[in-house]
């Protein structure tokens, strides 16, 4: 009687009530696993490419190791 003062009672049957709640909490996890899908959309392979020519940087190495006296 006091929750019917207070309005807090539903005329739903419990498996309605827990129906509910399962297909909002469905709706939620889909929705979350979306949100993860969208942020990690990134590229999904990569190329990785090394050129190798006689440049300053490529002389200066050279320098180093001749110098530490490796190689």
């Amino acid at each position: 009687q006091e929750l019917e003062e207070a309005g807090t009672t539903s005329n739903k049957d419990i498996t309605d009530i827990l129906a509910l709640q399962h297909k909002m909490m469905m709706d939620y996890l889909n929705y979350t696993l979306a949100m993860e899908k969208a942020k990690s959309g990134g590229p999904t392979n990569q190329t990785n490419i090394q050129i190798n020519d006689a440049s300053n940087h490529s002389k200066l190495i050279e320098q180093i190791f001749a110098a530490s006296g490796q190689r």
